[in-house]
């Protein structure tokens, strides 16, 4: 069994999680500020989310995989990045899907859903 990568003592969680997030907040970000390559961007991230989709926690580090993936001292946390990866979830799809168009699409509610992960991992 593997050890949880870049364990933070205080959550108990993986720093490497927020890794999951950072190339659909970047893009996003982008998107935002460059309408021109709106829709090329978007397609870059739809082949992006195809590939490497966004995993709950314990799917990210599964226990058969890694050793004291969850414990009584992170599961609330768990619980609370997988929210938080259902709501990401729920905000992103639509403009994947092609529902939103860039320019009504929310970045910051992606933004601060970056953050609340953050936030309960360090």
């Amino acid at each position: 069994m593997e050890d949880v990568p870049q364990l933070v003592e205080r959550s108990g969680l993986s720093a490497d999680y927020l890794n999951v997030f950072s190339a659909y907040v970047s893009t996003v970000n982008y998107i935002k500020l460059n309408s021109e390559l709106a829709s090329n961007l978007i397609s870059d991230l739809r082949a992006c989310h195809q590939i490497k989709p966004i995993k709950r926690y314990g799917e990210r580090f599964p226990p058969n995989k890694y050793s004291n993936v969850k414990n009584k001292s992170n599961e609330n946390g768990i619980k609370a990045l997988d929210w938080i990866v259902g709501r990401f979830e729920t905000v992103l799809i639509p403009l994947l899907n092609g529902n939103v168009k860039p320019k009504d699409f929310n970045g910051l509610e992606i933004n601060h859903l970056y953050q609340l992960a953050k936030n309960v991992i360090e």
